[in-house]
């Protein structure tokens, strides 16, 4: 265990009226939502073998007191497949958090507490549990498959909800996709999802400037400069706008 500086990525797409307004409650609120093991997105989640049938209910329920929300190494800003599958395709962003608090990296060897961050464990095969205390282990071990996202989870088992502070905003790198072609203008006027992609930007770039949060425009390999500020906010289409009060749905 170790109480040190640490900074970590979460990714997110940015396509459609859900997606801004959940970046939006992100950036104003400072706070992340953090999701049931059943809404990730690896099917193997929270399996493991055991020959003590007697302590499966108890596990089961364990796990589902549990919500978790997943970050990456800050190396994972320069790995495109990463973008890939949490960006829609370079259609998205990624929050820069630094995190001051307890890092887990063994579970085997230290105690958490109710919330603490997790270095994930990439192992060959399936664990093996002998005793429902494991269930700590269970929710923060993926097979090796998964490896290159290099992840830290945040596990809360408090019942206080989902939505949480997880260290401090410090950057979000909004993707720039075909940034640097010549046909760039003619590709988003075709495509109503990149239209929208670019309104949300712009909205969102003055939201943090707004809370003191430095934006950056990154193209998957390398930050590019920076958008001037902007002396309004951008105001959306009619086909970006979000529905009146619209709430984020939560996957």
């Amino acid at each position: 265990m170790g109480l040190r500086k640490i900074r970590l990525i979460r990714f997110r797409p940015l396509t459609n009226s859900n997606d801004f307004v959940r970046a939006k409650e992100m950036i104003e609120t400072k706070t992340f939502y953090c999701s049931k093991l059943w809404d990730l997105n690896d099917p193997m989640e929270g399996i493991y073998n055991t020959s003590k049938k007697h302590i499966t209910d108890k596990i089961f329920k364990e796990k589902n007191e549990y919500v978790i929300c997943s970050f990456s190494s800050k190396e994972a800003l320069n790995n495109p497949l990463i973008w890939g599958y949490y960006t829609h395709g370079y259609k998205g962003f990624a929050v820069e958090i630094e995190y001051n608090e307890k890092i887990i990296n063994d579970i085997d060897d230290e105690t958490m507490g109710d919330c603490c961050i997790v270095k994930v464990n990439y192992v060959d095969n399936i664990l093996e549990i002998k005793d429902s205390s494991s269930v700590p282990k269970i929710i923060s071990t993926k097979l090796k498959n998964w490896k290159h996202e290099d992840e830290y989870r945040y596990l809360n088992n408090t019942g206080s909800g989902n939505l949480f502070n997880i260290g401090e905003i410090k950057t979000v790198y909004f993707c720039d996709p075909y940034g640097s072609i010549s046909n760039k203008r003619k590709i988003v006027s075709k495509s109503k999802t990149m239209k929208c992609y670019n309104e949300y930007l712009k909205y969102l770039w003055q939201c943090c400037i707004d809370e003191h949060i430095k934006p950056v425009l990154f193209d998957g390999h390398q930050k590019k400069k920076e958008l001037p500020d902007l002396p309004n906010v951008p105001r959306l289409s009619d086909d970006c706008k979000p529905v009146l009060d619209q709430s984020p749905n939560r996957i």
